[in-house]
Order: structure tokens, then sequence, then C-alpha cells
């Protein structure tokens, strides 16, 4: 707009230049310089109006031009800031998504217990004793539990007769299959990955019983897909009216979790010394989670004991163990409180030990299972075997694994030891 200002000015300019020079190549009279100047005004006032004139239709030009052109700047302004929303509006959604996969992920581990904190954490977990409303006043009336896996039933639950293991038939096998399904849909409702889904071969075992005030109770434990070591814990109650849940499913991290244990001993040290080759293999080569603590009475046998242990520690690369020597008479008791008394690193499960027993490395996973600081014991139950020679009709007896069958010709549950 400056520049047509200028423009029409120089024209302006040009103009008058023309009519000086005019005037100056003759002689200009009255009247004619009243007419050249009136002429001059009336082009002048024309000159300003045309250039008014142009002035208006080019600052209209230009609105229409800004006007346009703001338009379309803010059109462009909002279609950016649109798909920047859009952006942020999907990248909030994976958010949203990503969280609620936590969610679901801690809800799942709402009760995950950590054996380093195994003090605190499992203490805790277990201060509401399974349906303790009704507390006993003796070892009579305490109703036992009976514990079942997935092919058997072992105790006296459903029995006619006191036979030692059987496999559950009619109403209760349908129980056990429906109570089993129940806990495996509880266990899968928010796992989103089949890796992470507990299925029914990954049941390790559990333990029920009819309690008179509310009905049958259940504790069933799962072994979690991605860790031997992990489990799954699932406390079912089936009352007079229909199954539900009690609490929230537990997951228990058996991985650090010691067991310490402590051998009474004096003399026999032929069965020792095979009870020790059995733990090796169980509880070293296997396990590797325990410690053994042997209180030896009396001199005679000492060498050899030091000598297995000198022994076994190099050839397994294994030293988390202690012997106690004691010049006192057995004592089966004693031995077992001065082994108790010598751990000094803070809480263990300790397991009293005797050398004429058998077990395998589940049975170390059953008593970490069943066991909780200061509240809860696991007082397994014995079968005592008949005398192999006896039982196999005077042939050699197979490997010592294959004799652990438990049947009524094999042996008995030697229950008279709780009483």
């Amino acid at each position: 707009m400056l520049e047509d200002e200028n423009e029409d000015g120089n024209f302006v300019k040009i103009f008058k230049l023309a009519v000086d020079e005019d005037c100056n190549m003759r002689r200009i009279t009255f009247p004619v310089l009243i007419k050249c100047s009136v002429g001059l005004s009336l082009l002048f006032v024309l000159g300003q109006f045309s250039l008014l004139l142009f002035c208006s239709c080019k600052c209209n030009h230009m609105e229409k031009r800004t006007d346009y052109t703001v338009k379309r700047i803010g059109r462009s302004e909002s279609a950016g800031t649109n798909m920047e929303c859009k952006e942020q509006i999907g990248r909030l959604n994976e958010k949203i998504v990503e969280l609620e996969k936590l969610v679901k992920k801690y809800q799942q581990l709402d009760q995950f217990i950590i054996t380093d904190e195994m003090t605190e954490n499992k203490k805790s977990l277990n201060e509401l004793t399974f349906l303790k409303s009704y507390s006993p006043r003796s070892e009579h009336e305490v109703i036992p539990f009976s514990a079942f896996d997935s092919r058997h039933v072992f105790g006296e639950i459903g029995f006619l007769s006191k036979r030692p293991r059987a496999s559950p038939i009619g109403q209760q096998a349908s129980e056990l299959r429906e109570v089993l399904n129940f806990a495996l849909q509880d266990l899968n409702r928010d796992v989103e990955s089949n890796n992470d889904r507990v299925t029914i071969d990954g049941f390790v075992e559990g333990i029920t019983r009819n309690d008179f005030l509310h009905g049958t109770v259940y504790d069933l434990f799962f072994r979690s897909a991605n860790s031997n070591n992990i489990f799954k814990r699932l406390k079912v109650l089936r009352p007079f009216q229909g199954i539900r849940k009690i609490g929230k499913p537990e997951t228990i991290d058996t991985s650090n979790e010691i067991i310490n244990i402590i051998i009474p001993l004096s003399g026999r040290i032929d069965k020792f010394i095979a009870f020790m080759d059995r733990l090796v293999g169980v509880g070293i080569r296997q396990d590797r989670r325990i410690f053994i603590t042997v209180v030896y009475f009396g001199m005679e046998g000492r060498e050899e004991v030091k000598k297995y242990f000198l022994k076994m520690s190099k050839e397994e690369t294994f030293e988390d163990y202690k012997v106690i020597f004691t010049k006192e008479e057995f004592n089966r008791g004693r031995g077992l409180q001065k082994g108790a008394k010598s751990w000094k690193k803070g809480n263990v499960l300790m397991f009293f030990c005797d050398i004429d027993i058998y077990f395998d490395s589940s049975f170390l996973e059953r008593c970490r299972l069943h066991t909780s600081p200061g509240s809860k014991i696991y007082y397994p139950v014995v079968f005592s075997q008949y005398n192999p020679s006896i039982i196999y009709g005077g042939r050699d007896p197979p490997s010592l694994k294959e004799q652990m069958n438990i049947l009524p010709e094999s042996g008995f549950w030697r229950i008279s030891d709780l009483v």
C-alpha cells in the first residue's frame, strides 16, 4: 500500500513540473491564469478522489486476503492441534492398558511371601488360622487332616477299613475333581498368558478334613508353571450350602528357605552312613536347601563320623553342616535341644530326624509349605514298613525307592506315635 501511494504522489509531482515548464515557455494572462488555476484545482480534486478510491479498493482487497490468510492459518493450526490431541490420546490409552496389566499382576501377587522375610510375612499370613473358631481342649478332640494328590488319598477319609492309601471313587472322586476345577478356575481367572496358567499337572497335594461346624475344608498347593520353587496356595471351604474360597490366593516362594536337619546319634555307624548317602542324593544333590546338624553322643565311632563328613564335603562341595560331639549318655530330647540351640543365623525351619527314616525331596518341600514361624508345625505321620524279608517271601528286595509303596500289604500308618 505504501508503494501505491508513492506512485500516485510521483504522478502529481510530474504533472506540476510540466505545467511550470509550460508557464515559463510563454506569457500567461490573468484570465488564462484563472482558468489554469481552476483546472488545476479540479484536476487535483479528481486526483485525490482517484487516489482515495484506489486506496479503498486496495484496502478491501488486502482485508479479504488477510481474512482468508487468517482463516487458512486458523484451519492449519486447528488441524495440527487435532492431530496432536489424537496422538496424545493414543499414548494415554496405551499407558492405561499397561497400568491395567500391572494392577492385575499386583492383584495376583497380593500375598506374595518372600522367604528372606519369612519370619514376619509368613507369620502374618497365618495369623488367622484356617477356621480356628473352635479350640480343642486335648489332642483327642482334634479332627485330623487327610492328604491327597491327583491320584490317591492317604489316611482315613472315606475308608471303611484302615487302608493307608486308596484311589478316590464315587462321590469322593467327584468331590475332589470339583474342588480342583474350582481352584484352577480361580487361580487362572486374571492370567492372560497361557505360559503362566496353573494346570492340573501342577497340583502338588492337598489336605482336607470335615469340620462339623463349617463343612469340608481344603488346603491346596499347585506348582507354578515358571518355577519349581514357586507354589500357589488356595484355601477352599465347601460349606453346607455351597463351595467358596477362603481369603485370597497366596504365592509361596520356598527357593531360599533352609531346613536345618537335626540328627541325634550314638553308635550305629553303618546305618548312619546309609542314611547319609540317601540324604546326600535327596537333600544335597536335588534340594540343596538344607543344613545338617549331627549331635553325637559318646566316644565310639567319632572318627568314622569325622572322616565321612570330610569326604562328603569334598566330593559334594557342601559345607553347610555341623557336628557336635558330647560325652553324655544318649538322650534324644537332649540331642535335639543341643542341635536347635547351636543355630545362630536367625530364624530357620528345623526338622528333627532319625536315621531309620526314608524320605524324598517332595517331603522337604511339604515341610516348607505346611509350617509357619511361631504358629504352625508339621508333624508327619510315618508309614512303618513290614519286614522286607517277609513281604518279598525270601527274595532279594528291590531298591529302597521301589520298596516305598504305600499299600496294605507293605505296612501301616504309625499313628500311635501321635498320642
